[in-house]
């Protein structure tokens, strides 16, 4: 199932940078919200995502932490502000396995 209601429809939209990296937004139609409005609101996640600074979007950085986890060494990801999902991840993680995250706000952004 791609999560996006049938009935309604729904609308995906993938930018690319100048350094090859593509940030995404999906927005998930419904009969309360014009197509107007789903891709006004669409496109403003996708404008928070790159405002952030960070290099994954915020729908890719939790599912980016239990490969980070079974990595050797130390692994790095540059994220906008952390999802609920995403610290969700962490939590379950962190419990499940000897990974250890630490999460330092870059105060240059």
């Amino acid at each position: 199932s791609s999560g996006i209601n049938a009935e309604y429809g729904g609308l995906m939209i993938t930018m690319e940078t100048t350094t090859g990296c593509r940030l995404t937004s999906c927005g998930n139609g419904s009969p309360n919200i014009s197509p107007e409005d789903l891709a006004g609101e669409t496109a403003e996640r996708l404008i928070c995502d790159i405002d952030e600074g960070g290099c994954v979007d915020s729908y890719m950085q939790d599912q980016l932490i239990i490969f980070m986890a079974l990595a050797d060494g130390v692994s790095t990801v540059r994220t906008g502000s952390l999802t609920l999902h995403t610290k969700t991840a962490i939590h379950v993680v962190e419990s499940l396995t000897e990974a250890q995250f630490c999460i330092t706000k870059d105060e240059n952004c």
